[in-house]
């Protein structure tokens, strides 16, 4: 079955959207208590993905869509792999690189769900971050390049993914200078001034997006 290459934005605001989001906390790390605390139904969520799914389709959160085997790779014990569309993953790039360059205010946190500053593919990767408690964490704002946005946006994704698009002081930036430690008050500096932030849903094929309702 083809894919289309048409990434929708659909409205899915319900209590079942607000529980998968809150399911995504467990997960997190220092974001998990900052982020229990917003009133989540006060805002709007959002369907990041493909339009090949369904209005229906669209509220199991953690299904994709419908295996494209035409680009199956076969196993000599009959099972089979298939790619995951990465139409989304694309949109969501542009669109973090939208938000960064509107307003100088403007910056992204990625979390990582997995590596520690010693791991060796963090000390080989050009992938600047910060560390909260031995968290890592990826910021971008209007100096990020288009590499380090998707490189980021790349590393994120795991068992779980968690982005942040915030808007604060400039001064405040400086703080996250790369490959330093920063204070859990920075974070929540994020969370305060938050204008929406991503979970990752439909099997890696999609993101749910929580907005404070004013965009």
């Amino acid at each position: 079955m083809p894919k289309s290459k048409m990434i929708k934005k659909t409205e899915l605001t319900s209590e079942a959207a607000v529980k998968y989001l809150r399911d995504q906390f467990y997960f997190s790390k220092p974001l998990s208590d900052l982020l229990g605390n917003i009133a989540l139904e006060k805002g709007k969520i959002y369907a990041l993905a493909d339009d090949i799914f369904s209005n229906e389709a669209l509220q199991n959160f953690e299904i994709g869509s419908a295996v494209d085997l035409s680009k199956a790779v076969y196993l000599e014990d009959g099972s089979y792999l298939t790619p995951i569309p990465d139409d989304a993953r694309k949109a969501f790039i542009i669109l973090i690189k939208d938000y960064l360059e509107s307003s100088p205010l403007n910056c992204c946190i990625i979390e990582d769900p997995l590596r520690e500053p010693d791991d060796p593919i963090v000390l080989k990767s050009k992938i600047r971050y910060v560390t909260v408690e031995d968290q890592l964490y990826y910021f971008l704002d209007g100096g990020s390049d288009p590499e380090e946005i998707e490189n980021s946006v790349h590393a994120g994704e795991a068992y779980y993914s968690l982005c942040m698009l915030s808007s604060f002081d400039l001064g405040l930036h400086k703080e996250f200078a790369p490959f330093s430690s920063v204070s859990e008050r920075l974070l929540e500096e994020i969370v305060n001034n938050l204008d929406s932030f991503f979970v990752g849903a439909y099997d890696h094929e999609g993101y749910l997006m929580w907005t404070s309702g004013t965009h």
